[in-house]
């Protein structure tokens, strides 16, 4: 992910490797905030991570951008239901 949007010109903010700006915060700008597959024996496994404050004071420098920590992650098309 960080090679590629760097590729196109959209480095991450935070990651110093792929010259993305590091003013406003000092790592990758990068989270995953819920994972779900299915595992060997076909059961579904889900975990999720709360958002790191970090990002939420990144995100919320941004005018009409607010953190809403109701809000769903994106969804897969390899048919996993969240």
């Amino acid at each position: 992910i960080r090679a590629h949007l760097a590729a196109l010109g959209h480095p991450l903010a935070g990651d110093k490797l792929y010259g993305g700006h590091h003013d406003l915060i000092d790592r990758p700008a990068l989270h995953c905030a819920e994972l779900s597959f299915i595992d060997l024996t076909g059961f579904r496994r889900q975990v999720s991570a709360p958002w790191p404050e970090d990002l939420i004071q990144l995100l919320n420098l941004f005018p009409g951008a607010r953190f809403n920590p109701e809000s769903r992650p994106c969804t897969s098309r390899m048919g996993i239901e969240p």
